[in-house]
């Protein structure tokens, strides 16, 4: 069992709380679509990391991201859906996209 510095939590936040510690860390978009993909699916930085655009799927109401193998024990996994309004803060993008 690992070792935690401050010892190992067990009561989760309570997602208002998480939601508005992002929005109050005024992320780079990018900085928080990741986040928020690593949120919603629970996966490995490093898993995030190594999808390519052929595993992201777009539908009117989810987001859908196909990790295919997980590292740990190799399982195959399906793809993961997240629906399109859980994936946005409120924060007005327009302004700070133009670094895409």
């Amino acid at each position: 069992m690992g070792k935690y510095k401050h010892g190992k939590k067990e009561e989760l936040l309570q997602f208002a709380l998480v939601k508005q510690k992002v929005v109050n860390a005024v992320l780079p978009w990018k900085d928080e679509a990741f986040f928020w993909l690593l949120y919603y699916c629970g996966v490995r930085k490093s898993e995030a990391y190594e999808r390519v655009a052929s595993d992201f799927r777009i539908t009117d109401t989810r987001l859908v991201v196909d990790f295919h193998q997980r590292k740990k024990r190799g399982a195959e996994v399906p793809p993961i859906g997240v629906a399109t309004e859980l994936v946005w803060s409120g924060q007005d993008y327009e302004s700070r996209a133009s670094g895409f």
